[in-house]
């Protein structure tokens, strides 16, 4: 079966799927101020896990001279839970690099969708 990642903002995250699942913003947010913290050095790594649906997104800093100047990401999706209303221990992952300027620009692009949405992003 065939997956995206389709990150969305219209009041809800979702992540498309053959069945629609949507994440509530609060906890969207909360992933963006984390991401602000590994960024600016305060955090060490992260993970997050929503109540639904069903998946992990895990975020550590790699070091160059003691500067975060990439980040390694580990998203986990419960494949039982995304093709029925199931839950099960098969599960469907995705590990890549990216840059510090990526994950700025996520964060920034990401927080201006959310306030086109007329709501103000912590």
């Amino acid at each position: 079966m065939d997956y995206e990642l389709d990150i969305r903002f219209d009041r809800f995250f979702r992540l498309a799927t053959q069945k629609s699942r949507a994440i509530p913003l609060s906890e969207v947010e909360s992933l963006l101020i984390e991401l602000k913290e590994i960024v600016k050095g305060d955090r060490s790594e992260i993970d997050f896990e929503p109540m639904e649906p069903d998946f992990r997104i895990q975020v550590a800093p790699l070091f160059d001279d003691e500067e975060a100047k990439s980040y390694q990401f580990e998203i986990w999706i419960d494949k039982d839970n995304f093709d029925s209303s199931g839950y099960g221990a098969s599960y469907i992952g995705v590990k890549f690099f990216t840059t510090k300027e990526e994950v700025e620009n996520f964060i920034k692009q990401s927080t201006e969708e959310i306030t086109q949405l007329g709501i103000e992003p912590e």
